[in-house]
């Protein structure tokens, strides 16, 4: 009996919040969500930023996995603590010897030429050093975050961390047509086929790779591997990329005195739009570590998360529970309404423009390229956010009537593929699109 009335004050309750919703004008019947859903734990808002009006809301305060929707507060984070020029190294001086500790920042991080940082190069080459040491000691985080899955770590999805980043800390193997030769990139490391292995595999304690005889059945290839980034390794990286000789310090030498900072020709949205619209996890780990510079001598994902919390994400409805930069963990909670509530404050803070170029765009751009396409331009401009059985999309719709509206979609623990949730979420998107 208690089950029944349960169910009928469900029903009830989400008859009342779309009956009044003047501005959308009854989009759904009364059980559409849930029949729409039918496998899936849903929450949804619909929010006019403007206004604050809450115009439908459906478990909003609920607590749901976000996977990478939690790249949203990392982006709000970053916003408040973040401006161009981007540091990437500071310049010590010891001796006759340079020493360089990293910002965090993501250095060579793309194949594109304005990833190339020339002008990085010839500054470390202008160094008058015969050598030059990379130290690691400034970061007091792991290289994976808690709650990351272990059998992951030889995904490309999942990077190590660290104060100084080299090629996103992974390798790139490709091969474009069924004749062309296997490309490693960059071609720094023993890799070897090997009929003991079905799958990738990387040694746990160094870099040597293994690839297993199925490689060589795939006519088109493109890979990313990622590799162990202690300091031997991106000192050799490094070596390799300015010519000039590269090692690596445990510590930085106590008396070593601070001559400079080197700045990243690379701007800070350019940073954003990639991990917004190419969900980059390493670039969400990495703008963290960048950010806590800001707050002491030690780099932390840990400490930045922290102080946001207390001094930027304060407003938020419900505080959520967050663990790391990218969404890999799953340890991070967020309500629906938590999250319209902050795409609301960046709405405030950003100029819009700037702001939807920089979010992903249906039928356009990153990973909604292939979603929810608008008929002449997007109308959906949204981040993703997908682990295995779970789904969510945030952000912004432009209606027919040219308003901008704020709507978070959440779905937990359903067993089939992703677009079982995407298809019935972009009809629900295209009627708020039609009907305001």
């Amino acid at each position: 009996m208690i089950r029944r009335i349960q169910t009928y004050s469900l029903a009830t309750l989400l008859v009342a919040l779309l009956a009044g919703c003047s501005t959308s004008g009854n989009l759904y019947q009364s059980d559409s969500l849930e029949t729409l859903f039918p496998e899936s734990f849903t929450g949804f808002i619909l929010m006019d930023p403007e206004s604050g009006k809450i115009l439908e809301e459906y478990n909003s305060e609920r607590y749901f996995t976000p996977a990478s929707n939690i790249k949203l507060l990392t982006f709000y984070t970053a916003l408040q603590l973040l401006e161009d020029p981007l540091p990437v190294f500071d310049v010590y001086e010891f001796g006759f010897y340079y020493y360089l500790r990293g910002a965090g920042f993501p250095l060579f991080a793309f194949p594109d030429a304005q990833w190339a940082e020339p002008a990085m190069a010839r500054s470390l080459l202008a160094l008058d050093s015969d050598t030059i040491y990379i130290c690691l000691d400034n970061m007091s985080d792991t290289p994976y975050g808690p709650g990351w899955a272990w059998d992951d770590r030889f995904y490309g999805f999942q990077t190590e961390r660290t104060p100084i980043s080299i090629y996103r800390n992974c390798l790139t193997l490709t091969r474009e047509t069924p004749i062309s030769q296997m490309r490693l990139f960059p071609p720094a490391f023993e890799v070897q086929r090997s009929a003991t292995v079905n799958t990738i595999y990387r040694d746990p304690e160094k870099n040597l790779f293994l690839l297993p005889p199925s490689i060589d059945t795939i006519s088109e290839l493109n890979l990313q591997i990622p590799f162990k980034a202690d300091g031997e390794s991106l000192a050799q990286l490094l070596q390799q990329r300015i010519g000039k000789p590269i090692r690596a310090k445990e510590t930085l030498p106590l008396s070593a005195l601070k001559q400079s900072t080197l700045y990243s020709a690379v701007s800070v949205d350019s940073l954003y739009r990639r991990m917004l619209q190419d969900s980059d996890n390493h670039l969400a780990e990495q703008l963290l570590l960048l950010s806590s510079r800001k707050l002491g001598n030690q780099l932390s994902v840990e400490k930045t998360i922290q102080y946001s919390l207390e001094n930027y994400l304060y407003f938020l409805p419900q505080p959520p529970h967050w663990v790391d930069g990218s969404g890999l963990s799953r340890y991070n909670l967020v309500t629906p309404r938590s999250m319209a509530v902050l795409l609301q404050k960046i709405w405030q803070e950003v100029e819009e423009d700037r702001l939807l170029d920089l979010f992903p765009a249906g039928g356009e751009s990153g990973t909604i390229k292939d979603w929810y396409e608008g008929d002449f331009e997007p109308y959906v401009f949204a981040k993703t956010g997908t682990l295995r059985n779970h789904h969510c999309l945030s952000g912004y719709i432009r209606t027919k009537k040219g308003k901008l509206l704020v709507f978070s979609f959440m779905h937990d623990n359903f067993p089939g593929p992703s677009s079982s949730v995407k298809k019935p979420m972009e009809k629900v998107l295209r009627d708020i699109y039609e009907r305001n």
